[in-house]
């Protein structure tokens, strides 16, 4: 990550009680950030060579080799404070305060906002468990207006244009001793959700410093943290389509030259699980593949698959910010990742930049998604008929060919392009299986939070509805199976 100028508000503040980790502006708990985490994470920024703004109420906790450092800046002030902050009558709460926060942010250009939040408030993602909504209770019971707080600044933050600001919501868990660890970004209930105990030290600070450097690196935004919980049985919940769509794109007399010439580089876009890069080097095992993804958990499968591969590489990097030299790919494929791109031009100029001219890029998406079309949002009109339709939640312009193509061709720069169609299937070995994948992939995403009686009843009209709409099929293991159709978008550009 290259050096930027980060705000921080709030980060020295003395902690006073070793047993619990108060993050919520308060009389009892003065400072906006728990202070000796963001002391710890303002030194590993500083060794990283960030520049630091830090906008704090007390400057004088600042230790020596902060404050004295030369890239750091420091202003005194609250969130109350009218003058220094910009607001007019600033409310207490950090819910409210942040809701001043963000249009300044926007205002002066900031690239993304980083907010610390806890579990108190669920992702739709979210699976739960005994030990979280236990842990819930606990906060409701003796957390006082903290409970309030959380759900209050996760619902402000979730609901705020990433167009116009990247945000992040991180969630901290359980906060306890111990040395440094690995981070995991994930959602309750995947069975990588271990909280730490209880307890506050300066070792969780480092790992909370640790948990802020890493997503700040990664850039993360709600879809990659999805796509990296959801890593290790993604090909599972796409009931086999994304592998079915990338076997066809090798049929492409476009794609001739990366199975059988020499000399051909492949830049797998937004590569998954390589699924791509799979199925090209059983095809040809000669080629060069760059395989990127921004979503960590994805790339820790993809070096698995490919590490011992001589001419694979495999890197975390952003399609909209791709570190490649101009001219570097005879092709490139971006099979089904554009819709979940935070900015879809940039990512199309960045494809344009590296492809050699003469070179075919292959982009993707889906037109008609059959498990939700055809299955999940009937249900949902039997369910609760005045509910407002499921959908994927990106914008609808990356489910139209026009859409698609039009980004490729006015922000990518492609002249010379044709769009066409596949029909594929998301499928199981069974009707039963198939049930059991839908709820299993997007129970969570969808309807998981709605109350008990209306959760069975949907589970319930479900299976009538995959009754009703599934078809007999060939599974891509050749074996039978179920499936509801899937349409995809395959808009082929040649540079």
């Amino acid at each position: 990550m290259a050096a930027v100028h980060i705000l921080v508000i709030g980060a020295t503040g003395e902690h006073k009680d070793p047993g619990c980790s108060r993050l919520v502006s308060s009389p009892q708990n003065p400072d906006y950030f728990p202070g000796p985490s963001g002391l710890e994470f303002c030194s590993a920024a500083l060794k990283k060579s960030h520049q630091l703004t830090l906008y704090l109420r007390n400057p004088d906790n600042l230790p020596a080799a902060i404050s004295s450092n030369e890239n750091i800046t420091v202003i005194k002030g609250t969130l109350e404070d009218e003058a220094e902050i910009g607001g007019e009558n600033m409310p207490q709460p950090v819910t409210d305060a942040m809701k001043m926060i963000f249009p300044l942010l926007i205002a002066n250009k900031f690239e993304r906002a980083m907010v610390l939040g806890t579990c108190s408030f669920t992702a739709p993602q979210d699976k739960g468990g005994l030990k979280w909504k236990a842990s819930v209770i606990l906060v409701k019971i003796i957390g006082g207006s903290a409970f309030e707080e959380f759900q209050g600044l996760g619902r402000f933050v979730t609901s705020q244009d990433a167009k116009s600001l990247k945000w992040t919501l991180f969630r901290v868990p359980f906060l306890g001793n111990g040395a440094e660890a690995p981070v995991n970004a994930t959602y309750t209930g995947s069975g990588t959700d271990v909280p730490r105990g209880a307890g506050y030290s300066q070792d969780t600070n480092r790992n909370l410093k640790q948990t802020l450097l890493n997503m700040a690196d990664l850039d993360t935004t709600a879809a990659e943290a999805h796509f990296s919980a959801t890593a290790a049985r993604y090909e599972k919940m796409t009931g086999g389509a994304t592998r079915a769509v990338a076997r066809h794109l090798l049929t492409l007399p476009e794609l001739a030259g990366l199975l059988t010439g020499a000399g051909a580089v492949l830049h797998d876009n937004a590569c998954g699980t390589c699924i791509v890069s799979e199925e090209v080097l059983q095809r040809n095992p000669d080629v060069t593949i760059h395989a990127t993804d921004v979503a960590q958990g994805m790339i820790q499968l993809t070096e698995a698959k490919l590490g011992k591969v001589s001419g694979a590489q495999v890197a975390i990097m952003p399609a909209e910010k791709l570190t490649f030299a101009d001219a570097t790919f005879t092709h490139s494929i971006t099979n089904l990742g554009i819709p979940f791109f935070s900015d879809g031009p940039a990512a199309a100029r960045e494809i344009y930049r590296t492809l050699r001219p003469g070179g075919f890029a292959v982009v993707t998406s889906w037109s008609h998604l059959g498990y939700i079309e055809d299955v999940i949002v009937p249900v949902q009109r039997v369910v609760r008929p005045d509910a407002t339709p499921f959908r994927v939640p990106v914008p609808q312009k990356w489910f139209t060919a026009d859409g698609v193509a039009q980004c490729l061709r006015e922000d990518g720069g492609f002249e010379e392009m044709k769009v066409v169609s596949y029909r594929t299937w998301y499928g199981a070995p069974s009707k039963e299986e198939l049930v059991e994948l839908l709820i299993s992939s997007w129970k969570a995403v969808f309807w998981g939070t709605w109350p008990e009686d209306d959760q069975r009843r949907f589970d319930e009209e479900l299976i009538k509805q995959v009754g009703r709409v599934s078809q007999d099929i060939t599974l891509q293991t050749g074996e039978p199976g179920v499936g509801v159709p899937l349409d995809s978008i395959i808009v082929i550009c040649r540079k």
